[in-house]
């Protein structure tokens, strides 16, 4: 139920970002987690967003380079999600500021089709992650893919009308 109010709240952002920030809250809320980061790959960079839960929420947001080892970048390039019980002791997990301590993750893939767009991260601070949570969590990947490919495909097409619109004006 909490993916079909998800879903259907993002399809109605104005704004790629905007959806991006909608995620963040939601997401926390209706799955009670520590925090979320969703990674959009972009022109070989990578777009971190974080948001927390609680009650001093915040909000992080930064392009970045990512090892290829990072988890967030695993996912992204394996096209799998992965599961950890406690993601502070991997490797080359890098911390992110909004992020505190967390324990549990689970990584997966945002898809829209066959294309992987980026990655979603969920945090606990207690508790572990299960299979049947990386099953929900991946269905909730791809509607946010299938989402966030709309609402930017849609916000791409506005702002060519709205430079067709000043070209149109300033012929004679």
């Amino acid at each position: 139920h909490a993916i079909n109010l998800l879903s259907q709240k993002l399809h109605h952002s104005a704004h790629p970002t905007m959806m991006i920030v909608d995620a963040l809250e939601l997401i926390c809320n209706y799955f009670d987690v520590a925090a979320v980061v969703i990674t959009i790959a972009y022109d070989g960079y990578y777009h971190l967003h974080a948001g927390t839960n609680g009650e001093r929420r915040r909000i992080y947001d930064t392009k970045i380079e990512l090892e290829r080892e990072n988890p967030l970048r695993q996912t992204i390039d394996s096209r799998l999600s992965l599961i950890f019980g406690d993601i502070q002791r991997h490797p080359y997990y890098q911390p992110i500021p909004t992020v505190k301590a967390p324990k549990a993750a689970v990584i997966v893939p945002i898809k829209y089709g066959t294309e992987i767009l980026g990655s979603l991260a969920l945090f606990r601070r207690n508790g572990i992650y299960t299979v049947a949570d990386v099953a929900v969590f991946e269905l909730m990947g791809s509607n946010f893919g299938t989402a966030y490919h709309t609402i930017a495909e849609q916000y791409l097409r506005e702002i060519d009308v709205q430079s067709m619109q000043y070209v149109l004006a300033a012929w004679p």
